[in-house]
This record gives C-alpha cells, structure tokens and sequence, in this order.
C-alpha cells in the first residue's frame, strides 16, 4: 500500500463515519460483530473492499477478525493501515462508555490526528509507513493524543 493509497482509503474511512444516517451498523468491543463494525472495522472493511484477492473477513465465533494474508487481527489492525496508538484512542472513543463520542465526532479526531502528523513529521510519517509495509520495525512510537 503506497502513502497516497493509505492517503486516499483514510479520507473514505473519514468520510464513512461521517455518513448521516450510518452507512455502518455500531458495535463495541470487537472489530466486527454479527450486529456492526467499530471505527476500525469499518476501516478494515473499506481495505478489504479494495483488496478482496488477499483480505477477507473470518467468522471466528460470534465475531469476525480480519484476514490479510496468512495473518489474522482481532482486536486491533496492522501498523501499517494506522498507527497503534490512533487505534488505541479509538477503541477508548467508541468502547468507553464515558467517552461517549458519535461517529461523526471520532471521524473528525481522526482528521485532526492526521493533519497534525502531516504537519508536523511528514517525512518521518512517510518514513513509517514504507517502513511497516517492508516488515521493518517502524521506530518510536508517536504519541499524539486526539486534540480537545
């Protein structure tokens, strides 16, 4: 997946969320459940739209977990698709119930965590990214909470 691939299914993933009424059905705690997708799910499923010849979702019980490959991801999506610590402040918008935060509202935290990045470390961010898709170990992690 080049940057401006990951560039461009960001911008549709943020786009999804904001869909009124959801293009989604929501659920918690899981990627994908038999009643919705969380944020990263509708990530994933936007991925595997694009690249059905090698991902796929997997019925694992009452979930489903993402194939890529030969790996599978529960819980959480590969590094290379968005970056750990993104993915953790998700799970906490959509999964904690104090958070609270609408789709619409999450999609706009994650537009903001990306143009932060982008401003601030462009070359090391395109650095991590054809890192993570050689395998490589992508250096620090950055940790850019979402904005107030």
């Amino acid at each position: 997946m080049t940057p401006s691939d990951q560039a461009a299914l960001i911008h549709r993933w943020i786009s999804t969320l904001r869909t009124e009424p959801p293009s989604y059905p929501r659920c918690t705690g899981q990627l994908h459940t038999e009643s919705g997708f969380c944020p990263l799910g509708v990530l994933a499923d936007l991925y595997i739209s694009d690249h059905p010849s090698h991902s796929s979702w997997k019925r694992l019980g009452e979930e489903f977990v993402l194939k890529v490959n030969y790996q599978e991801f529960s819980a959480s999506l590969p590094r290379w698709l968005t970056p750990r610590d993104l993915q953790e402040q998700i799970v906490t918008a959509n999964d904690d119930p104090s958070a609270s935060l609408s789709w619409p509202e999450i999609a706009q935290k994650i537009e903001s965590y990306f143009s932060i990045l982008l401003a601030a470390y462009p070359e090391h961010l395109a650095r991590r990214v054809e890192s993570a898709q050689l395998g490589n170990n992508c250096g620090p992690r950055l940790s850019t909470p979402f904005p107030k």
